[in-house]
């Protein structure tokens, strides 16, 4: 869902339709929320929560120029292959989901937990918030 809403804000921004980015930020805010609200590792990860942690796994590795990837069952793990910059290049490597911890892990790097990954998109989604004054709207929800 995060990557076709991605999708869908890249097209109408270079067709030149008009888009309330405060908006999009709101939106993604409380996608977030729901989505974290309910995240537990205790019953392991499902496929949506790999792809919440995939997700922001990818903006801190490989920041906002790309996707993911759908995440795919590997056993004792998700996989998904990032698409990376405008040309969507094919990652050389593919982003890792522990079923049973959520601990994400990509090539050689060591594993990032899930409470670092939520915690990191949680202050990054707050950040984005910010209006020109330096409220966040999401301090306010």
């Amino acid at each position: 869902m995060r990557t076709i809403t991605l999708l869908a804000a890249l097209l109408a921004f270079a067709c030149g339709v008009s888009f309330d980015v405060q908006q999009h930020h709101r939106d993604e805010w409380q996608r977030f929320n729901e989505a974290a609200g309910s995240f537990s590792a205790v019953d392991g990860i499902d496929r949506g929560e790999a792809e919440l942690l995939g997700g922001a796994y990818f903006l801190r590795k490989f920041g906002a120029c790309g996707v993911p990837g759908d995440a795919r069952d590997a056993g004792t793990e998700w996989r998904m292959r990032p698409l990376v910059g405008v040309g969507a290049v094919p990652a050389d490597d593919e982003i890792r989901v522990d079923k049973r911890t959520g601990a994400v892990s990509y090539a050689s790097d060591p594993p990032v937990s899930a409470e670092a990954l939520l915690e990191g998109e949680r202050k990054r989604l707050q950040e984005e918030l910010r209006d020109p004054a330096g409220r966040s709207a999401a301090e306010n929800t």
